[in-house]
């Protein structure tokens, strides 16, 4: 690479957009170059995985995936079209995520407990939106399923942006993304966190229970 070639970081969308520009603003001095942010959405990150994959190989190219590209997809997926082990050389871990069970505005449940007996009455309503099939808010929604009882299926979407636009709509009952996907739609009213991932309550939102809660 040379000290002129600019550096691409290439990202999932969603969440990690502030993450990624954050990272390139920090890049640019210590490399003295341009680094530019390209969004590739879709497919749980496998879209960017292969822009990763079919790019040069002169270190000029990044990506900052979520752990199912390298971990989870070449278990559920016939051909994810990379090898994780040998088409990409891991750098660090970036951040980590927790994650939010959510609901449109207008729903009728106030709580994880009122939305299981909602889906009790409503049985032809238990499906449940996530950004991507084969990412951790669709798993997440399995171990959810699992937990209560009732087999939820999943609408898979193409990135978080139209999974919002049917959960506040109406059209999707429930949808799961990171809180950072949804924390900002849910103080604003337009759609309900009922429950969110992890051991304790998320800092940001302290009077929004966990599932262990």
């Amino acid at each position: 690479m040379t000290s002129e070639e600019e550096v691409v970081c290439v990202f999932e969308g969603g969440s990690a957009r502030n993450v990624a520009l954050y990272l390139a603003e920090r890049m640019r001095e210590p490399l003295k170059r341009p680094v530019f942010v390209e969004e590739r959405p879709g497919a749980g990150g496998r879209v960017g995985a292969l822009a990763l994959k079919n790019a040069a190989p002169d270190g000029a190219t990044v990506a900052m995936l979520p752990i199912a590209v390298p971990v989870l997809a070449p278990m559920t997926f016939r051909d994810v079209q990379y090898d994780a082990m040998h088409d990409f050389s891991p750098i660090s871990q970036i951040a980590s995520y927790r994650f939010a069970f959510a609901v449109a505005a207008n729903h009728p449940a106030q709580s994880f407990p009122d939305f299981v007996a909602w889906l009790k009455s409503h049985p032809s309503q238990a499906f449940y939106g996530s950004p991507a099939a084969g990412s951790l808010p669709h798993f997440l929604g399995v171990l959810i399923s699992k937990a209560i009882g009732i087999d939820m299926t999943q609408v898979a979407y193409r990135g978080f942006a139209p999974m919002s636009i049917d959960l506040i709509g109406g059209t999707v009952p429930a949808g799961i993304s990171s809180n950072s996907d949804l924390i900002d739609m849910h103080r604003a009213g337009r759609l309900r966190i009922l429950a969110t991932s992890g051991s304790k309550r998320e800092s940001q939102l302290p009077d929004v229970p966990t599932r262990a809660d």
